[in-house]
């Protein structure tokens, strides 16, 4: 069976019209295909709430019937009919009764139509404004989303829209999103589940909630076993893990209920920016500082995983400002390198363009240093697809970020063109454009053979 001979007799199964071996086969069909299912359930459910809304009783019925047949204007028989004997009257009654009838049922299906709710209201709010699954890399059919039916039967759901009451469980090897009313983001790392109680409210039950909230999305409520985390126009990150609850407020005011107050009443917390709370199992609470800028590592993967995106470009543009020009690596250039490849573009583009604006102040020895640092990290991570950019900072005017370039075309190529890293610190400009159209042609095609040195004035 098929998925359109399934939709041609849906209706027909669902009032019991079918053979018993059909409505076996439409029953195995739907256990095992998802999106029938979604649609058997959609319109069992358009069924159950016509039902309850449109009901009306035969006294009803019987009564409109009545009005309409006594307010019906009679109708005059023409002169052949009033000169017909009086055997034929009935036909002409029974002929005003037709009338009469078709009249009625034709106002009672234009007041039926008129009391009848639109589609998109029978629905209601989540059908309209529902969760959508977003999954620009991980295919949908890894999320999995569970609901019972009215045999509490579990089954599984590949459909990207989420209705209320399932259950959601991230894939167990990626995270993923879900976009919620007025442009806000739920995302959850990965094997993290929730349930999802109304269009405005999920349940974490157990892994890692990140909510990103815009001034248009509705307040929404994370309820976790011990905690009601409400956000609106604001970051937070939510875990559940071995009975302690966790909540970052990383942007903006987080409102965080809990029933810690000694009168047994809700105590409510509001968490700004900066702010972490935690609350173990003994109800016991503690607000610490913390970085909004360290965001878990889960995060930086799946900002990898989705590409180049402004939030991806903002993070790594934020991370840059925090680099220390000089000593031991900081906690800042650590999360860089979490990101991975993922940061080289972005990093590249702060290093490429050497303050062409003649109106911008001039560059200082730190962010000389800085920009040397970045260069080592960009090295350290790139790899041939993404090393373009480092062919460009082979002829950069800072000596330290030209090794640097030199040091990562190295480790990507396995060669140097003869020439070592730490020879770019002496070489001039005109040397290192040379040998840069050297990388070049060896970046356009690898296979060929390479090159021999770049010739160049030796200093005595």
């Amino acid at each position: 069976m098929n998925c359109q001979f399934f939709a041609e007799h849906l209706g027909e199964w669902l009032d019991n019209e079918l053979s018993l071996v059909d409505a076996q086969t439409m029953a195995a069909h739907c256990e095992h295909c998802g999106h029938c299912w979604a649609e058997a359930e959609s319109l069992r459910g358009l069924d159950r709430l016509l039902g309850a809304e449109l009901t009306i009783s035969s006294a009803e019925i019987d009564h409109l019937c009545a009005h309409v047949l006594t307010n019906a204007p009679e109708p005059r028989p023409t002169g052949s009919v009033a000169r017909a004997p009086a055997t034929h009257s009935t036909r002409w009654l029974s002929g005003s009764a037709r009338l009469g009838t078709a009249a009625a049922v034709g106002f009672l299906a234009a007041w039926l139509l008129i009391r009848m709710p639109r589609v998109d209201e029978l629905r209601g709010p989540l059908a309209r404004q529902p969760f959508a699954v977003l999954s620009p890399i991980i295919p949908e059919a890894s999320i999995q989303a569970t609901s019972a039916d009215t045999t509490h039967q579990v089954r599984q759901s590949t459909s990207p829209f989420v209705s209320v009451g399932c259950a959601v469980t991230a894939p167990a090897e990626h995270p993923c999103e879900m976009q919620v009313s007025g442009g806000g983001v739920i995302r959850l790392d990965h094997a993290t589940r929730i349930s999802v109680e109304s269009p405005q409210k999920v349940q974490l039950q157990r892994g890692k909630l990140w909510f990103l909230g815009t001034r248009e999305c509705a307040p929404v409520t994370v309820q976790t076993p011990h905690l009601s985390v409400i956000c609106q126009d604001s970051d937070c990150h939510v875990t559940v893990s071995a009975g302690v609850a966790a909540i970052d407020a990383l942007r903006g005011a987080v409102r965080v209920e809990s029933a810690t107050g000694r009168d047994g009443e809700s105590s409510p917390h509001v968490l700004m920016a900066g702010q972490r709370m935690t609350l173990d199992a003994r109800q016991q609470v503690a607000i610490a500082a913390v970085d909004p800028l360290l965001l878990p590592s889960w995060m930086d993967r799946l900002l990898a995983l989705k590409g180049p995106n402004p939030e991806l470009h903002h993070r790594v543009a934020a991370l840059w400002q925090q680099l220390t020009p000089a000593g031991q690596p900081n906690v800042y250039e650590t999360e860089l390198r979490k990101i991975g490849i993922s940061c080289s573009g972005e990093l590249a583009s702060f290093l490429c363009p050497q303050r062409p604006d003649t109106s911008a102040p001039p560059i200082t020895v730190d962010d000389e240093k800085r920009r040397e640092r970045a260069a080592m990290i960009l090295a350290d991570v790139v790899d041939y697809d993404s090393a373009q950019p480092l062919v460009q900072l082979l002829a950069d005017n800072n000596p330290g970020v030209r090794y640097h370039a030199a040091r990562g075309l190295a480790r990507v190529a396995g060669h140097s063109f003869n020439e070592t890293p730490a020879d770019w610190r002496a070489m001039s400009q005109a040397e290192c454009e040379l040998v840069a159209d050297a990388w070049r042609r060896w970046l356009d095609n690898p296979y060929e053979s390479l090159p021999p040195r770049a010739p160049r004035k030796k200093k005595a």
